[in-house]
């Protein structure tokens, strides 16, 4: 077995508690956000019509944005003004449930020795949201060149096939697909029960992958205490693949630090694509939502959401339909929502504090932290000059230097420091004694530069 080493970062004791999954109840309400990480959608659907099942509500005209599919059938109720989960301003349909609307299914099933073009075009249809901060979508990351030249061959001349053909180093092979079991975060446990629960979801999705992207070499990262598991015996031999131990610190899991620790190669910053280092990475999240899209034609779109009790150490595990909002979660867990200090979508360290509690779950979240305890503030305290925030920055970057230059206004010096090779972990946050924000001001930073290109 390999070993994942990190130079630098943290290690935080794992005190993994024994959580069991439970399903919450569908909620009569569901919301769905029309812009994620790679861009915006575009309704397909007004108020009042009437939609089924596995529907597609919502789509794109550029194939990196994967489309939006209804989980219930129902009544669109309204389109509402709503936040995405990086907090940018947008649109969601709302949906209401209702009985007597027939299943309008629009799922694509395939069987496991379908063609490498057919598992693309399934996975493209499937409309697969994912946690981490992938530059491309699953079908466009781990294709290999030729299938998406078939692809484009077969499609005809569209905008559509325009935009695959502008696909950065869409004619880089894939060599390594790295199977991603680490949990994102401390506190964090959802891929490690997925991965040692569904281990047969696991290898089907795998296969389809390895499909797809012709690679010769696959790779599964597994947390120590999956070592010597059932499931990674059971997942190496089906796949042939090597197994890599993380030594546990963090942000081990994050895609350009596992990159590096395994192949050696450095992803290329703001770009960050993959491909241009011939490297796929998927997680175990994805992989359960490929299986029962693609494979299973599952139309319900569950999600497993793990959601902590922060200010009382108590953690649950729940299987909801994506589009619960997360006010539905709080009255699931009998929850005051008046009581609540903080909702943070995403975990503590990587996700994004919400003022609104329709904001829903998707298949963008693994986490959502819930505080009723005092909140502790940042503040904008001068920097010491300790070096802390420089000794644990897994990018190797000054992150106090480059928030300074945020504070001020400054953003394209913050650029000529490497703000956007910084991974927003939140360990410099975590360990400056000041207390200053600087994972926060840093993403404005990057928020500021993306506005002034959009204007230029």
């Amino acid at each position: 077995m390999k070993t994942i080493k990190v130079a630098k970062g943290l290690s935080f004791p794992v005190r993994q508690p024994a959580l069991a999954v439970r399903k919450v109840s569908p909620p009569r309400r569901l919301v769905y956000p029309t812009g994620n990480r790679w861009g915006w959608l575009y309704p397909e659907v007004k108020e009042g019509d009437a939609v089924g099942a596995g529907q597609v509500i919502a789509s794109s005209s550029l194939p990196y944005v994967p489309s939006l599919k209804t989980a219930i059938s129902g009544t669109v109720r309204e389109i509402i003004k709503l936040p995405t989960l990086q907090l940018r301003e947008g649109q969601a349909i709302v949906i209401e449930a209702a009985e007597d609307v027939s299943s309008v299914s629009q799922s694509v099933s395939i069987g496991e020795d379908a063609s490498p073009v057919e598992v693309f075009k399934a996975i493209m249809d499937a409309g697969i949201w994912e946690v981490d901060d992938y530059a491309l979508p699953l079908h466009l990351r781990v294709a290999a060149p030729e299938v998406i030249e078939e692809y484009i061959k077969e499609s005809g001349e569209s905008e559509f096939v325009e935009s695959l053909r502008n696909i950065p180093y869409r004619d880089r092979a894939i060599e390594t697909l790295i199977v991603n079991a680490l949990d994102r975060q401390p506190q964090s446990w959802v891929r490690s029960h997925i991965f040692a629960s569904d281990s047969d979801r696991i290898v089907a999705g795998v296969r389809l992958l390895q499909r797809l992207s012709g690679a010769k070499q696959t790779i599964v990262a597994v947390p120590s205490h999956l070592a010597d598991s059932e499931s990674t015996k059971k997942v190496m031999d089906a796949l042939k693949a090597e197994v890599a131990v993380s030594n546990g610190k963090y942000p081990a899991s994050l895609e350009p630090i596992l990159i590096l620790a395994l192949t050696g190669k450095e992803m290329v910053f703001p770009s960050k694509n993959s491909r241009e280092c011939g490297v796929a990475v998927v997680d175990v999240m994805a992989l359960e939502q490929l299986v029962k899209a693609v494979l299973e034609s599952n139309e319900d779109r569950e999600v497993t959401v793990q959601v902590n009790l922060s200010g009382r150490r108590e953690y649950h595990l729940l299987k909801c339909p994506v589009g619960t909002p997360v006010l539905h979660i709080i009255d699931h867990l009998a929850l005051n929502p008046d009581s609540l200090t903080k909702v943070v979508l995403g975990g503590d360290f990587l996700g994004y504090a919400h003022y609104d509690l329709d904001v829903p779950i998707t298949g963008e979240v693994d986490v959502l932290s819930l505080w009723d305890t005092e909140i502790f503030h940042y503040k904008h305290d001068p920097c010491i000059r300790c070096g802390f925030c420089v000794r644990v920055c897994p990018m190797n970057l000054v992150p106090a230097e480059i928030s300074m230059c945020c504070e001020y206004n400054r953003f394209e010096e913050a650029v000529g420091k490497g703000i956007y090779q910084c991974i927003e972990c939140g360990l410099c946050s975590y360990v400056c004694p000041s207390h200053r924000p600087m994972v926060q001001l840093i993403r404005h930073g990057k928020q500021e530069l993306e506005r002034a290109r959009e204007v230029s």
